[in-house]
């Protein structure tokens, strides 16, 4: 089989570089203004924040011990971040983004999509390994926020790739075309979702070895005809 490329994510080009059909700087209208400073303010409130839990203990942390660290007013924080599980929810989603690009990257020297989740399920594993401490209020977050209409390319995390690498294994006939890529990424995900609430109630279990399991039995669906077996594994006539 020969080895398929994945896409590489969309270049955007930073708003101060934009050129017209004059080859003249674009300019930068209020609301890009406005976004950018509302940007720079949840990152340094999200890494102030960060440094806070890793420091005092995410439990001793309170919005209002994060408002005056960050010198912002309650309101304004309270606009923005409407609990501390949400700006933790952002700090790791930030760090996914930061990753995200050099995780893709090792993906592509991969060959074959068994191999490409493989290896993303054990970045997985071993990037949470020192953050269990967090799963609990995040995942908490997340069950409480979920979108089951989340449109994955919109998306920052693991959503994002892995819907990447299905689109990639349907283009290289390396699997069927009968669920959208987006649909098997939302199947994926609530499995994976599944394993972590699971760690989090057994932390003396291994993450890796859950999903590893886990992804045996994903692909096993994926991979077999499941329409033309029927339930002793051979094909109906």
């Amino acid at each position: 089989m020969s080895k398929s490329k994945l896409p590489k994510p969309p270049v955007v080009a930073k708003a101060g570089n934009l050129q017209n059909q004059d080859d003249k700087p674009k300019t930068i209208n209020e609301p890009d203004r406005r976004q950018r400073k509302v940007n720079q303010t949840l990152s340094r409130v999200t890494e102030i924040a960060w440094a806070m839990f890793e420091s005092t203990g995410y439990e001793n942390v309170t919005m209002e011990s994060i408002s005056a660290q960050a010198d912002i007013a309650k309101a304004t924080l309270y606009k923005y971040f409407p609990t501390k599980e949400s700006i933790l929810d952002q700090h790791f989603k930030a760090e996914m983004r930061e990753r995200r690009d050099d995780i893709q990257n090792t993906l592509l020297q991969l060959q074959g999509l068994r191999a490409r989740l493989t290896y993303l399920f054990e970045v997985e594993a071993e990037y949470l390994r020192d953050k269990y401490v967090y799963l609990a209020p995040l995942l908490k977050h997340r069950t409480q926020n979920i979108d089951l209409q989340q449109n994955p390319s919109a998306s920052s995390g693991m959503l994002t790739i892995m819907t990447i690498l299905f689109r990639a294994a349907q283009e290289a006939s390396e699997i069927p075309k009968k669920h959208s890529p987006e649909t098997l990424a939302l199947y994926l995900n609530a499995m994976r979702t599944s394993d972590l609430f699971y760690w989090q109630a057994n932390p003396e279990t291994s993450l890796l070895a859950r999903h590893q399991e886990m992804l045996k039995l994903f692909l096993l669906g994926v991979l077999g005809d499941q329409d033309n077996a029927t339930p002793n594994g051979k094909e109906s006539k």
